[in-house]
Formats: structure tokens, C-alpha cells, sequence
């Protein structure tokens, strides 16, 4: 993978019931490779009492117990609770927890409502139960393994996409399924998308404009040169969690870029994913962009039959 090394191992990526390891998670929607790296961040020379302190390894003086409260912002009693004695395994299993049901709840939404039988007027087949056909007769070849990952991927998406459309419509908003396909659409990027929508808020018409405007921004983040924005709307480099949430937060529609923004990312690794997946020659970016905006607006598609039914 190209975009996002290090993301996935096949031992961490596939479990019987492929359901995405934790630090993947982290890895997709933070700027961090792993749980432990943000607690190291916020630790910082704290780091290894603090560990000490949740295996169980030392008993920490109140002082440095008060100390390490302090540097992580964080109640005495709450990291009190914290620790949990394990040797091994993740340091804070909650804070993962946490991260699983960002993803595990969309998905369960969508696979429990594409599990209904709409049958197909002509060949009677079960038309929402189309998994195993769609990716089986696309022009690039996939282990099961590897499209079933990827097919979990997008329903968590296309249930996200959900959940923003419905949000939307009740607080007003206008964003609705072509806007959330649009993401998805083969002629560029995902995250290029996602910044010509940020470009229309800050009321400019070219990468280059925009640029300008964030050099004037009071983020640091967002001082970056034309360069790199080219870089990350060609999908040549990734575009950092903690710049979106800067252009987000100063546009004026915060909400909405922030979660499209995390939608378009997600569709970025299901992309990288797919190139470094498929069986044989590597297969260009937009042969696997137009497969995966396929399925994305297929999966929409079936989510909204089996609402209405």
C-alpha cells in the first residue's frame, strides 16, 4: 500500500470474521499509526510509568502518579481505573473499543438492512444479496478474503453516508446521495473531491487560491505550499487529519466537510487497498477507483430499496 503503509499486515488485517483490527482503525481516521502512539504523544516522558502503571509492573509514588495526571489531563481516579495488570495486549482496550464502534456500527446497520429478500422481477434472485457477484465479475481478480475486507469497508461507509444524509435533513442541511457519491467518482481523487468542496467554501477557484488563503489562516497546519496540496489532491501523499479539521472548523460548514472528509479517506484506503490487492499486474488507480465507485453507489442504491420496502 502506498498511501497508507504500514496500515495492514494479512495477520492483522483477516480474522475468521474479518472484522478490522483496532490500531488499522486508528491508523484511518487519526494521524497516529496506533492507540499507543497517541497515549505516547500525550504522555509524553510520562510514557513509561504510565504503562508501568496499567500492566501492573510498578506501584507509582503519589507524586509522580499526580505528575502523570497532570501531563495527561486526566482525573487520579479515572488512570487509577485504568490499569488493568495485562503483560501484554493493547495498553487502553476501552480506547479501542471506542474506535471498533465507529466502524462496526455503520457496517451492521447497512449488512442488517441489505439482509432482507427483494426479489427480482424477472429472475426472482435477491437482488440486494449481490456481493459475491459483484466482485467476482469485475475485470481484476480478488481473493475472497480480500474483496470480503473491502466490501466491509464500504458498507461502513455507505452507513455513515446515512446517517449524515438523515442528520442532515433534520437539522436543515441539503446534503443528500449524490453529493456523497460524488466522492467516489473515478474522474480524481476521493480527497480531490473532497477539497473542490472545501475550494467552494472558501470561495476560490483553483488549488493554488486556495493555497493562499491558508498561508493567511491562524492554523499552523494549514501553512503548507501549493506543492503539497497538488500532492494530496493526485492522491501522491495523504492529506493530514489535522489539516481537514483546521479548513473544516474556519469554512463555515464544519460538520459537514468533517465527516465528508472522513468518508473520502475511507474511500482513499479502500482504493490503496485494492491496488496492492488485486491478483497479478498492478492495476491502474482508475480501474480499481471506477470498481470501487461501483460498488459504493451499488450499496447506496441497495440501502435505499430496502428502506423503502
Amino acid at each position: 500500500m502506498k498511501l497508507f503503509k504500514g496500515a495492514l499486515t494479512h495477520s492483522k488485517a483477516y480474522q475468521e470474521s474479518f472484522v478490522p483490527d483496532p490500531d488499522f482503525l486508528i491508523r484511518l481516521i487519526t494521524d497516529y499509526r496506533s492507540h499507543q502512539a497517541i497515549i505516547r504523544e500525550s504522555a509524553g516522558e510520562h510514557f513509561k510509568n504510565f504503562e508501568n502503571h496499567i500492566r501492573g509492573k510498578h506501584r507509582l509514588s503519589p507524586i509522580t502518579m499526580r505528575a502523570m495526571s497532570k501531563k495527561l489531563g486526566v482525573e487520579l481516579d479515572e488512570i487509577t481505573e485504568w490499569s488493568h495488570g495485562k503483560k501484554d495486549g493493547p495498553l487502553l482496550p476501552d480506547l479501542l473499543n471506542i474506535f471498533s464502534l465507529i466502524e462496526s456500527l455503520p457496517f451492521r446497520f447497512t449488512t442488517h438492512m441489505l439482509d432482507k429478500g427483494v426479489l427480482c422481477p424477472c429472475c426472482k434472485n435477491n437482488i440486494l444479496n449481490d456481493r459475491d457477484e459483484f466482485w467476482t465479475k469485475q475485470s481484476v481478480a480478488f481473493n475472497e478474503p480480500e474483496y470480503e475486507f473491502a466490501e466491509r469497508i464500504l458498507r461502513a461507509t455507505i452507513g455513515a453516508s446515512f446517517f449524515w444524509i438523515l442528520l442532515g435533513r433534520l437539522t436543515g442541511g441539503t446534503t443528500d446521495w449524490p453529493d456523497v457519491y460524488s466522492l467516489a467518482h473515478r474522474c480524481k481523487y476521493p480527497i480531490a473531491h473532497w477539497l473542490s468542496g472545501i475550494q467552494t467554501s472558501y470561495r476560490v477557484n483553483s488549488l493554488a487560491e486556495l493555497a493562499v488563503k491558508m498561508q493567511a489562516m491562524d492554523s499552523p497546519e494549514c501553512h503548507v505550499p501549493y506543492e503539497r496540496l497538488k500532492k494530496w489532491s493526485s492522491g501522491m501523499d495523504l492529506l493530514p487529519v489535522s489539516v481537514a479539521k483546521a479548513l473544516s472548523q474556519a469554512s463555515g460548514h464544519y460538520y459537514g466537510h468533517w465527516i465528508s472528509f472522513f468518508l473520502a479517506r475511507t474511500l482513499t484506503f479502500t482504493i490503496d487497498f485494492l491496488v496492492a490487492a488485486a491478483l497479478g499486474a498492478e492495476p491502474k488507480r482508475q480501474i480499481i477507483q471506477e470498481i470501487v465507485e461501483n460498488r459504493f453507489v451499488g450499496l447506496g442504491q441497495n440501502l435505499r430499496i430496502a428502506m423503502s420496502k
